[in-house]
């Protein structure tokens, strides 16, 4: 994965990240080396995992002219239009 600036949920923090994980507690975690940072916390692992796919498809949607865009994690899955 490329290296992406992410809005938290609460968005009360910006951070530069290579690597997204969704964590079994639905947490979604920054990695930085043995470091993270908390970014949301959704009802399970798969939702957090659906916004994962989504930072991935942001990644890949971004223009070739190194646009830094933000990634805003959502508040939940249901408001991004994901079907459980």
């Amino acid at each position: 994965m490329q290296g992406i600036w992410i809005r938290s949920q609460d968005e009360c923090k910006m951070v530069f990240t290579k690597s997204v994980e969704a964590w079994e507690d639905g947490r979604l975690v920054a990695r930085f080396g043995k470091d993270f940072s908390v970014l949301g916390q959704f009802e399970n692992q798969h939702d957090a995992k659906m916004i994962v796919g989504k930072i991935c498809r942001f990644i890949q949607g971004r223009t070739k002219d190194n646009m830094l865009e933000v990634f805003n994690i959502p508040l939940s899955n249901k408001m991004q239009g994901v079907n459980k």
